[in-house]
């Protein structure tokens, strides 16, 4: 059976009216703060977000990191922030490529009050023939501007693609489709061992696009038999997660830290307020007076003065630790 979706609705791109991207346009400053991470982030993957921005060494979490790399590629589109612009995008880190994106355009979802990119994607798999194809588009794609992506982000996009694609096409799942002869959608993700190089899409939509799709950009043309077309949203909150500290929904902490009664648990705010101290007993430095703090980890936020002030605090720390890591 060919797969579908339930909690993302299908558009139709080519009846969304186009923004305006060709030229710098001052006009288009609304835009930036519809994909700002104030915007997009919960009320509490946004202070997730600052503590971690302040803990430069500390890793963002993939569900924020997608928010994050989706808002620059918006930004890079209309050059906002004084970003250099560019429609060609290259997703990776380093040597490990997980493809090309090439922007047709940006269009207004009026659906949802909101904006898509739609673009054709050029995934990259592991093979020389793929990698011949992707060295070509690298080298052929004009100005192209990196998208650097975390591990952590890898398996949110492995698995939002695949919908991406879904929900805009204008073609039919093949008898074979991959999707419906595993039975997963997508083929491949973080938990198989295989670092990034497997198939993650079904190959039904590949090479599916209307006419005059990239028209201004002949080189582009070039990829579009290897490449899927895509609705990339602006990625909001879920309205299903509920915002534990949101003022409208909370439940009230009592002057004595206790929330109806009962211990507070630990949460993010804590780890915020003691970044610059032990965050069990609150010292500014190492209990043996030899060096700084010593930084956990698996978060990289938390510090301590010492092993045994850390060993202490684990049963506490662990909660918001997973946290800080589960996104």
């Amino acid at each position: 059976m060919a797969p579908t979706l339930e909690n993302l609705h299908y558009i139709h791109p080519d009846v969304l009216p186009k923004l305006d991207n060709g030229r710098p346009n001052a006009n288009a400053d609304w835009l930036g703060c519809v994909v700002s991470p104030m915007a997009t982030m919960a009320r509490e993957e946004y202070k997730l977000y600052k503590l971690m921005l302040a803990t430069k060494d500390a890793a963002v979490p993939g569900r924020l990191g997608i928010k994050e790399s989706t808002q620059g590629m918006y930004a890079h589109l209309f050059g906002l922030g004084g970003q250099p612009r560019g429609t060609v995008f290259r997703l990776g880190r380093g040597t490990m490529h997980f493809g090309v994106l090439f922007v047709d355009s940006v269009r207004m979802d009026l659906g949802n009050q909101s904006v898509i990119i739609d673009a054709a994607l050029l995934p990259h798999y592991a093979g020389a023939e793929r990698e011949s194809i992707l060295c070509i588009a690298n080298a052929n794609a004009g100005p192209c501007i990196g998208v650097e992506i975390q591990d952590a982000e890898i398996a949110f996009w492995k698995h939002l693609l695949p919908t991406f694609a879904e929900r805009c096409r204008q073609w039919e799942h093949k008898p074979l489709c991959e999707f419906a002869a595993t039975g997963r959608m997508p083929l491949a993700d973080d938990d198989d061992g295989d670092e990034h190089g497997r198939h993650y899409m079904c190959s039904c939509g590949v090479g599916v696009f209307p006419d005059g799709y990239l028209k201004s950009d002949e080189k582009s043309q070039l990829f579009l038999r290897q490449a899927v077309r895509v609705a990339i949203p602006v990625l909001s909150a879920s309205p299903i997660q509920q915002d534990e500290r949101d003022p409208q929904t909370a439940v009230s902490r009592s002057a004595d830290g206790k929330k109806d009664g009962k211990p507070a648990g630990p949460c993010v705010e804590d780890m915020a307020a003691k970044r610059n101290g032990c965050l069990g007993c609150g010292a500014g430095a190492s209990q043996d007076g030899q060096g700084s703090l010593q930084r956990c980890a698996t978060c990289r936020i938390a510090q301590y003065c010492s092993a045994a002030c850390q060993k202490k605090d684990w049963k506490s720390h662990k909660q918001v630790c997973k946290q800080v890591q589960g996104g």
